[in-house]
């Protein structure tokens, strides 16, 4: 996975103050950015097999 260099600028910008004892590197942010990606895809495939049971339970 890409991201562009402003969005990893963005990331270090957002999260830095949450990394008092370390300054946050290009591939922190990258790390940063993949988790939440990665986060966000499993809470919708959870969504979709939730839609799917329910309307499997309509049936």
């Amino acid at each position: 996975m890409e991201f562009s260099k402003e969005k990893i600028e963005e990331t270090k910008d957002y999260w830095q103050p949450y990394y008092e004892d370390q300054i946050l590197t290009d591939e922190d942010a990258i790390e940063i950015l993949t988790n939440v990606y990665n986060l966000f895809k499993l809470l919708d495939e959870c969504n979709e097999r939730r839609k799917a049971r329910e309307q499997k339970n309509k049936d």
